[in-house]
């Protein structure tokens, strides 16, 4: 009877056991089900397109925004050409052009990662995120700013031919009608004082001419109106500025030029106004591409700190506009420097 009891004991446990690790089971089933369910109601919903891919990047499975894009027939096939791309074109952060079912081309932001394991078992999703309006609005917004700075440099070209044509011929004319020969006393005095006012206006306003549009530029390239730009700098603010030339000195496009001179123009100004530098040294490199640096040995910034105005941000407007890069490096109490890259054409 003992044996048996204790058996019954045993066995009762074992039983326990058992009905505990079955509920167990049935518990983790059951959250496994609601995860499968949430997943697939997440999946079926998703608005933007879902692609599932297997290992070889043959297409398995479609959400219902993906059958809509793609069309029923994409799945079992290869997914990169189903879009037209190549596999290695299909990585995350790549802006796609995919032909829709509709016959619409429509732009796609590509989100890929894998699922599951092993390697050779996994599973591929991708997410494609409708990005075709945010590209048009932008390449309107850069449109819009292309045009605007068009328009600024031909007003700007016109002001200066204007200024140079009329106001400025005639303070040079006036500079020499005041001759102070034959004249005596306080009127010779008052004609040298009038003479040197005129000619002060006059150098003034080639200055200004210059800064709205240097002649050099046009006539001699880059090169000679960057030397031009930098011994004003220098005159005018005491700062020194040293100007050196890199490899051969070959003139890139008019529009090149023009953009690689405003962006000098307005780095060497945001020295002049905010860096309280000492030196600068402006290095410009014409080969494959041109490269133009400006660097100061002023009091810098913080990396990331928002800086005031609008002269970085047209900067690299103006850069991107031309087709090439504006980098800024900056450390506090270290200086500056601005790095453009544009294409020579």
């Amino acid at each position: 009877m003992v044996v048996l009891a204790a058996s019954s004991v045993v066995v009762g446990r074992h039983v326990d056991r058992e009905r505990d690790s079955r509920g167990g089971l049935e518990s983790a089933l059951e959250r496994l089900a609601l995860t499968e369910t949430r997943y697939r109601d997440l999946f079926d919903h998703q608005p933007s397109p879902v692609v599932v891919t297997d290992a070889s990047g043959v297409v398995v499975e479609l959400n219902a925004a993906g059958q809509s894009l793609l069309g029923e027939g994409a799945l079992g096939a290869p997914l990169h050409s189903v879009l037209g791309a190549g596999s290695d074109e299909l990585t995350t952060g790549r802006v796609w052009t995919i032909r829709a079912t509709d016959g619409e081309e429509r732009l796609f932001l590509v989100s890929a990662h894998r699922v599951g394991a092993p390697a050779r078992r996994a599973l591929t999703q991708v997410v494609l995120v409708d990005v075709t309006e945010q590209s048009r609005r932008l390449e309107l917004q850069r449109a819009l700013t292309a045009g605007v700075l068009r328009a600024q440099e031909e007003e700007r070209l016109h002001l200066a031919r204007e200024l140079h044509d009329d106001p400025l011929q005639q303070l040079t004319y006036l500079t020499r009608v005041l001759d102070d020969s034959g004249l005596a006393g306080g009127t010779r005095e008052a004609v040298r004082e009038a003479r040197r006012i005129a000619n002060g206006a006059a150098v003034g306003l080639r200055r200004l001419i210059r800064g709205l549009r240097p002649p050099v530029l046009d006539d001699l390239g880059l090169l000679p109106a960057l030397r031009q730009l930098v011994s004003e700098v220098q005159e005018r603010t005491g700062v020194t500025v040293e100007l050196n030339a890199v490899g051969p000195e070959v003139r890139p496009a008019p529009e090149i030029e023009l953009a690689a001179y405003r962006i000098a123009q307005e780095a060497l100004s945001n020295v002049a106004r905010h860096a309280r530098a000492t030196r600068v040294t402006v290095e410009l490199a014409v080969e494959d591409q041109l490269v133009l640096t400006v660097a100061d040995d002023g009091r810098g910034f913080a990396p990331g700190r928002r800086t005031a105005g609008f002269g970085l941000a047209g900067m690299r407007e103006r850069a991107t506009l031309a087709g090439g890069a504006v980098t800024v490096r900056s450390q506090v109490g270290r200086g500056t420097s601005v790095t453009l890259a544009l294409p020579v054409r």
